[in-house]
C-alpha cells in the first residue's frame, strides 16, 4: 500500500490575539513557525506586563477608596453635630466592631481587605442609624 502525502496548505493563524503570518499545516515545518512562536511569546509577555500594571492601578484605586471611606467616618465622628448626637451605646458598638477586626497584614490577603470593607460598612450603618433618628 502506498501512502500519498497531501501538499502543505497554509492557513491563517491567530496566536494569543497576535496578528501572525500564515502557518504551514502538514508537511515539513516552515521557516515561519519559530517566528510565529516568538511573536506570540512577545505578545503574551506584553499582555502579562500590562496585566501587572493594571492590577497595580486597580489595587491603588481600591485602597484609595477604602482610605477615603475611613476618613469620611472619622470626619463624621469629629463633626460637632455628631458629638452631640452619638450615644454611648453607639460609640460602644463602633468600638466593639473595631475590636473584633482581626487582621494579618503581613500575609497580604484579600480576606483581610474584605474584612476591612465589611467593618467600614458596619460603622457606616451604625452612624446612619444614629443620624436617621434625629
Amino acid at each position: 500500500m502506498t501512502v500519498v502525502k497531501e501538499k502543505s496548505a497554509k492557513i491563517p493563524v491567530k496566536v494569543f490575539g497576535a496578528k501572525v503570518s500564515h502557518a504551514k499545516v502538514g508537511g515539513k515545518k516552515g521557516a515561519s513557525a519559530p517566528e510565529d512562536l516568538a511573536l506570540a511569546r512577545k505578545d503574551l509577555i506584553s499582555r502579562i506586563q500590562n496585566l501587572r500594571f493594571t492590577t497595580r492601578d486597580v489595587a491603588t484605586a481600591y485602597l484609595a477608596n477604602l482610605e477615603r471611606d475611613i476618613l469620611e467616618i472619622s470626619d463624621l465622628l469629629n463633626a460637632e453635630e455628631s458629638k452631640r448626637l452619638l450615644t454611648s451605646q453607639k460609640l460602644k458598638a463602633m468600638t466593639k466592631t473595631l475590636e473584633r477586626l482581626s487582621l494579618k497584614p503581613e500575609k497580604g490577603r484579600r480576606k483581610d481587605l474584605k474584612k476591612i470593607e465589611k467593618t467600614i460598612e458596619k460603622l457606616r450603618g451604625i452612624l446612619k442609624s444614629e443620624s436617621s433618628k434625629s
